[in-house]
């Protein structure tokens, strides 16, 4: 009976070995297999974050690629999966910057962070305003680009953030008619500009002209004044203005007219 007991003992284990062996030799290659292919979908089973910026932010990262036209493999495998912006970003001088994601998420691109004190990367992109102020010095050339476009990218502030206006209650739209903001010493023509924006520069020649009982009183400064600090010529209206005798006996308008924003009504 011993004896039996171990033949059979014998048997069972190279019985339980082989069907072991073929156990492993028909499922383990389709074990690997699956461990080492990774799709598009698997990528959202981890990068939850990630993902969805991409779908709602993305811009053409998101339409035109998918995560692994950029991240080819995974790490530890590859072991570095991150790939330079110049990859795909180059021939323009905003791609030749470094640190691009010190502005840009990958995953929100245009959701730009506006971090420290930024010039020669927002003129990368808009030179004609970084020209402009190089030709036209003023205080607002001195200073980074974001302490006025601060709050997210193509902010445009409000003037009166930092200046006073003209007059109580004067909208903040108004200022950059005449003072556009990359060039505000370069004072523009303000034919349609209320008279009562010159009165904070010109408070006695305003005072002068409000009370006027001239005609002149009626006309808006930019019509005359049509460029900031010229003085037109009377006769650039008011022509012919007298008879010849006259005018050759009184050379100036005003030796008669005293002011031209307060004429005295002869």
């Amino acid at each position: 009976m011993r004896q039996g007991r171990q033949i059979l003992k014998k048997l069972t284990i190279p019985i339980y070995a082989a069907i072991a062996a073929i156990c492993l030799a028909a499922f383990w290659p389709k074990c690997v297999a699956h461990a080492a292919v990774l799709s598009v979908a698997d990528c959202v089973k981890c990068h939850k974050q990630e993902t969805a910026e991409i779908a709602t932010s993305g811009m053409a990262h998101g339409t035109e690629l998918n995560c692994q036209s950029c991240h080819a493999g995974h790490r530890p495998k590859s072991a570095n999966n991150i790939p330079s912006c110049s990859m795909c970003h180059e021939g323009e001088a905003h791609f030749a910057l470094r640190q691009c994601l010190s502005c840009h998420d990958p995953h929100t691109p245009r959701e730009l962070v506006l971090s420290g004190e930024l010039k020669e990367a927002c003129q990368s992109c808009h030179e004609s305003q970084g020209q402009a102020m190089v030709v036209n010095p003023s205080m607002h050339a001195e200073m980074a680009c974001n302490a006025c476009h601060a709050d997210w990218h193509k902010a445009i502030p409000e003037c009166t953030d930092c200046h006073e206006s003209h007059f109580s209650g004067q909208p903040s739209r108004e200022c950059q008619q005449c003072h556009p903001a990359h060039t505000p010493n370069k004072i523009l023509g303000f034919l349609d500009i209320r008279s009562k924006v010159c009165q904070d520069c010109h408070p006695n020649i305003y005072a002068r002209w409000i009370n006027s009982p001239s005609r002149h009183h009626v006309l808006n400064c930019g019509l005359c004044h049509q460029s900031h600090g010229t003085v037109p010529k009377c006769t650039d209206c008011h022509q012919p203005a007298h008879n010849k005798k006259m005018l050759e006996r009184f050379k100036s308008c005003l030796g008669c007219h005293l002011d031209a924003h307060n004429m005295p009504i002869l």
